[in-house]
């Protein structure tokens, strides 16, 4: 409870004061990023097929995560590298 706050503004009636959450008062709240499979296609739905640059990409880094093929992601990184 190191993060609460008591102050003489948040007083309510009867003399109780009112515990105010630091963290909800003073700190920026986070924008609730979607997370890539969530999110809609860029080009409104068209897909690219990786050239085979990318793909020996993918496979390369598939590979130093001890993956034997690559997955989603290595193809999503490798798209854009």
């Amino acid at each position: 409870m190191l993060n609460m706050l008591i102050t003489n503004a948040a007083i309510v009636a009867g003399g109780i004061p009112a515990v105010i959450d630091w963290n909800e008062r003073y700190a920026k709240k986070k924008k609730k990023s979607k997370k890539p499979w969530d999110k809609k296609d860029p080009d409104g739905g068209k897909h690219k097929k990786l050239s085979p640059e990318q793909k020996a990409k993918a496979k390369a880094r598939a590979k130093s995560h001890n993956r034997r093929y690559p997955n989603w992601v290595d193809n999503a990184w490798a798209s854009n590298h």
